[in-house]
């Protein structure tokens, strides 16, 4: 019986080749560790990395090199007496002179040590430089603005003096085209005549403007991409509606021109309340225009409200369309306003319309007549918002209608008058 024989070691080393490589090049690796050598790295100069050592311009002769070594110190190291100090001097073996090695000897109160603090002031020279330029040009920014404000502004003065006593402002009127809203209903009626928020305001303007202002209302609708915007001068752009738009590029960028020489935006909520349509629309295409900048609620303290500068006297938000009681914003250009946002659908609350002379004490409503020819001699108040009035279109009543037209009238005057103390004019 024959017995089994073991393989020899190298017989299993041959046929375990994962071994044999393994093993190869931990030896490898190993023989390599063992011949490798580490170099210590050169020792680092014993000073301040942030300091360097300047030799200062010294006039006259220069000292003798025996004069610098002691006959007493053969090491090579000067003694000097008082407030001196010894400084050694290294010998060069090969008689050269390395500036970076050799100090002389001299006393400390004559050495120059430009420490970090020098590049930190150099830096803050060259940065007060550049401010200085940036506020030379910021400056030459706000007088190029306040120069194309005073030109802007005084288009609407052109045909009166600057007194305040008989300055008149002459002015039209323009409700902004923009694609996605209904703009036409607010120009004309279903006959084709040229009445609504706007005019019945300018009626308005009449009664309680104390011959400051003689306003008209454009008939065609203004192209906010038109280049003439400034040209024309409007005090502000209406714009309302209950639907959703957008601003093309152009149209933002003739905004933002317009509002930078002292226009302004007035938008009202045809849909009254947040988160409605336009009300979203508006917010979102307003941040196209203005950046960064924020709504804010405006106080009742404002002048457009109350004090000297208003032109009349306003206690109280008034109720809008289905009684909407929400805050007026707006938001403000070199501390002016430059856009003034009333959500409460105050323009279907300018639609109602007044006899002349206006008698807000018992007043009759001129409704639309049932002779065609009657309604087309004068604007008339809309019969669907009058028969409605309880059910679909609450709060339009004579009174409320009133209290509008009364904020409407000064947030006018308050836009044509907001830059005066600035451009050269008396309040």
């Amino acid at each position: 019986m024959h017995q089994i024989r073991k393989p020899h070691w190298t017989e299993r080393l041959q046929k375990s080749p994962y071994f044999l490589g393994a093993l190869v090049f931990h030896l490898l690796m190993g023989s390599f560790l063992a011949v490798y050598v580490v170099i210590p790295a050169a020792p680092s100069r014993e000073s301040d990395p942030y300091a360097a050592i300047i030799q200062p311009f010294i006039s006259g002769p220069s000292l003798p090199a025996e004069e610098l070594t002691s006959p007493e110190n053969s090491s090579g190291e000067v003694q000097e007496s008082g407030s001196s100090v010894t400084v050694p001097i290294p010998s060069s073996p090969t008689g050269t002179v390395d500036p970076l090695n050799v100090i002389e000897s001299m006393k400390p109160d004559v050495w120059s040590i430009a420490k970090r603090e020098n590049s930190i002031n150099a830096f803050k020279s060259m940065s007060d430089g550049i401010q200085k330029e940036g506020l030379k040009s910021i400056d030459q920014g706000n007088l190029k603005r306040a120069q194309d404000r005073q030109k802007f502004i005084q288009t609407w003065y052109s045909d009166t003096s600057t007194s305040s006593s008989s300055r008149i402002a002459t002015f039209t009127l323009y409700i902004g085209k923009v694609e996605g809203l209904n703009s036409k209903k607010l120009l004309f009626n279903a006959e084709g005549v040229v009445e609504g928020p706007l005019s019945n305001l300018v009626k308005m303007v009449e009664v309680w403007g104390r011959n400051s202002m003689n306003a008209k209302v454009s008939p065609e609708l203004l192209n906010l991409a038109d280049e003439a915007l400034i040209d024309k001068a409007p005090p502000f752009v209406f714009l309302s509606g209950s639907q959703d738009f957008r601003l093309t590029e152009k149209e933002v960028l003739n905004l933002q021109n317009y509002l930078r020489v002292g226009g302004a935006i007035w938008a009202d909520n045809g849909l009254a309340g947040s988160g409605s349509r336009f009300d979203i629309a508006f917010r979102r295409e307003m941040k196209r225009v203005i950046g960064e900048l924020e709504f804010e609620a405006l106080p009742m303290d404002h002048p457009l409200f109350q004090g000297p500068k208003a032109l009349l006297q306003i206690t109280s938000i008034p109720e809008g369309m289905n009684y909407r009681h929400e805050p007026i914003e707006v938001v403000k250009i070199d501390g002016e306003i430059g856009i003034i946002y009333t959500p409460n659908n105050y323009t279907d609350m300018m639609r109602m319309v007044f006899e002349s002379p206006v008698k807000f004490k018992g007043n009759q409503v001129c409704l639309i007549s049932s002779e065609k020819g009657s309604s087309l001699l004068k604007p008339t108040t809309p019969h669907r918002l009058w028969k409605q009035r309880e059910v679909y279109f609450r709060n339009f009543e004579p009174e409320s209608c009133k209290q509008v037209f009364r904020v409407a009238v000064n947030l006018l005057f308050h836009l044509l008058t907001r830059w005066q103390d600035r451009s050269g004019f008396t309040s």
